[in-house]
Protein backbone atom coordinates (compact mmCIF):
# COMPACT_ATOMS: atom_id res chain seq x y z
CA UNK A 1 0.00 0.00 0.00
CA UNK A 2 1.53 3.52 -0.95
CA UNK A 3 2.71 5.61 2.19
CA UNK A 4 0.53 9.18 0.55
CA UNK A 5 1.36 12.73 2.14
CA UNK A 6 -1.70 15.33 2.46
CA UNK A 7 -1.06 18.19 0.68
CA UNK A 8 -2.58 21.63 2.14
CA UNK A 9 -3.78 24.26 0.34
CA UNK A 10 -1.24 27.09 -0.84
CA UNK A 11 1.27 24.68 0.71
CA UNK A 12 5.13 25.53 -0.44
CA UNK A 13 6.86 22.74 -2.68
CA UNK A 14 3.65 21.40 -3.11
CA UNK A 15 4.53 19.60 -6.63
CA UNK A 16 7.41 17.52 -5.10
CA UNK A 17 5.21 16.65 -2.54
CA UNK A 18 2.62 15.62 -5.30
CA UNK A 19 5.22 13.82 -7.62
CA UNK A 20 6.64 11.93 -4.58
CA UNK A 21 2.70 10.88 -3.83
CA UNK A 22 2.59 9.41 -7.91
CA UNK A 23 5.60 7.54 -7.68
CA UNK A 24 4.81 6.17 -4.39
CA UNK A 25 0.90 4.90 -6.13
CA UNK A 26 2.83 4.14 -9.39
CA UNK A 27 5.88 1.97 -7.37
CA UNK A 28 2.78 0.06 -6.37
CA UNK A 29 1.65 -1.25 -9.86
CA UNK A 30 3.75 -3.35 -12.03
CA UNK A 31 3.17 -3.47 -15.97
CA UNK A 32 4.40 -6.57 -17.97
CA UNK A 33 4.33 -4.85 -21.29
CA UNK A 34 2.52 -7.18 -24.23
CA UNK A 35 3.74 -11.02 -24.01
CA UNK A 36 3.01 -12.81 -27.39
CA UNK A 37 1.35 -15.96 -26.34
CA UNK A 38 2.38 -19.24 -27.76
CA UNK A 39 -0.83 -20.54 -29.68
CA UNK A 40 -1.33 -24.55 -30.08
CA UNK A 41 -4.12 -26.88 -31.50
CA UNK A 42 -2.97 -25.74 -35.14
CA UNK A 43 -3.93 -21.75 -34.43
CA UNK A 44 -1.89 -19.33 -35.48
CA UNK A 45 -1.51 -15.19 -36.06
CA UNK A 46 -3.30 -13.62 -38.07
CA UNK A 47 -0.42 -11.10 -39.64
CA UNK A 48 -2.82 -8.41 -41.32
CA UNK A 49 -4.08 -7.91 -37.72
CA UNK A 50 -1.25 -8.25 -35.33
CA UNK A 51 0.00 -11.41 -32.99
CA UNK A 52 -2.14 -12.91 -30.05
CA UNK A 53 -1.03 -11.38 -27.02
CA UNK A 54 -1.61 -10.26 -23.61
CA UNK A 55 -0.72 -7.65 -21.31
CA UNK A 56 -0.98 -7.24 -17.34
CA UNK A 57 -0.85 -3.52 -15.94
CA UNK A 58 -1.93 -3.77 -11.94
CA UNK A 59 -4.89 -6.22 -11.93
CA UNK A 60 -6.32 -5.05 -15.45
CA UNK A 61 -5.05 -7.61 -17.81
CA UNK A 62 -5.81 -6.78 -21.59
CA UNK A 63 -5.86 -9.57 -24.47
CA UNK A 64 -5.37 -9.20 -28.29
CA UNK A 65 -6.99 -11.93 -30.32
CA UNK A 66 -5.51 -12.38 -33.76
CA UNK A 67 -6.29 -15.94 -34.61
CA UNK A 68 -6.37 -17.89 -37.97
CA UNK A 69 -6.01 -21.60 -38.53
CA UNK A 70 -9.45 -22.19 -36.43
CA UNK A 71 -10.99 -25.00 -35.16
CA UNK A 72 -14.00 -25.91 -33.50
CA UNK A 73 -14.13 -26.28 -29.84
CA UNK A 74 -10.48 -26.06 -29.66
CA UNK A 75 -8.01 -24.56 -26.92
CA UNK A 76 -5.98 -21.78 -28.86
CA UNK A 77 -3.62 -21.06 -25.96
CA UNK A 78 -2.90 -20.99 -22.68
CA UNK A 79 -2.55 -17.91 -20.15
CA UNK A 80 0.32 -17.49 -17.87
CA UNK A 81 0.10 -17.62 -14.40
CA UNK A 82 -1.21 -15.21 -12.77
CA UNK A 83 -3.35 -13.69 -16.19
CA UNK A 84 -6.59 -15.56 -15.65
CA UNK A 85 -10.12 -13.56 -14.89
CA UNK A 86 -11.76 -14.87 -11.58
CA UNK A 87 -14.80 -16.54 -13.51
CA UNK A 88 -15.26 -17.74 -16.97
CA UNK A 89 -15.42 -14.97 -19.57
CA UNK A 90 -17.25 -15.54 -23.10
CA UNK A 91 -16.65 -13.39 -25.98
CA UNK A 92 -18.30 -12.15 -29.41
CA UNK A 93 -15.51 -11.11 -31.81
CA UNK A 94 -16.35 -9.77 -35.45
CA UNK A 95 -13.90 -11.80 -38.08
CA UNK A 96 -13.92 -12.95 -41.68
CA UNK A 97 -16.29 -10.83 -43.92
CA UNK A 98 -18.11 -10.24 -40.63
CA UNK A 99 -19.03 -12.90 -39.36
CA UNK A 100 -19.08 -13.22 -35.60
CA UNK A 101 -17.35 -15.93 -33.77
CA UNK A 102 -17.62 -16.90 -30.28
CA UNK A 103 -14.61 -18.00 -27.64
CA UNK A 104 -14.75 -18.48 -23.91
CA UNK A 105 -11.54 -16.99 -21.71
CA UNK A 106 -11.78 -19.49 -18.86
CA UNK A 107 -10.76 -19.50 -15.32
CA UNK A 108 -8.52 -21.71 -15.34
CA UNK A 109 -6.37 -19.31 -18.14
CA UNK A 110 -7.28 -21.15 -21.36
CA UNK A 111 -8.70 -19.35 -24.65
CA UNK A 112 -10.73 -21.91 -26.39
CA UNK A 113 -12.47 -20.88 -30.30
CA UNK A 114 -16.13 -21.99 -29.04
CA UNK A 115 -17.51 -21.13 -33.08
CA UNK A 116 -18.85 -18.68 -35.49
CA UNK A 117 -22.46 -17.93 -34.84
CA UNK A 118 -23.40 -19.91 -37.71
CA UNK A 119 -21.60 -23.10 -37.37
CA UNK A 120 -19.58 -22.26 -40.61
CA UNK A 121 -16.53 -20.99 -41.83
CA UNK A 122 -13.84 -21.59 -43.87
CA UNK A 123 -10.21 -22.60 -43.31
CA UNK A 124 -9.32 -18.96 -44.37
CA UNK A 125 -11.11 -17.41 -41.92
CA UNK A 126 -9.60 -15.47 -38.65
CA UNK A 127 -11.08 -13.50 -35.79
CA UNK A 128 -9.40 -10.53 -34.22
CA UNK A 129 -10.13 -8.49 -31.25
CA UNK A 130 -9.41 -6.95 -27.75
CA UNK A 131 -11.23 -7.76 -23.99
CA UNK A 132 -10.16 -6.68 -20.88
CA UNK A 133 -11.12 -7.74 -17.40
CA UNK A 134 -9.98 -7.84 -13.91
CA UNK A 135 -8.13 -10.24 -11.81
CA UNK A 136 -6.89 -10.46 -7.91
Amino acid sequence: MANITNIDYGQAGWDRVANENFKAINADITDTGWIDLTLINGFANQSTIGKTSIRKFGKLVTLRVALTGLSLKSVATRLPSGFSPLQQIPISLRGTEGRTFSLTVTGYGELKFESPADNNFESTDYVGGIVSWMTE
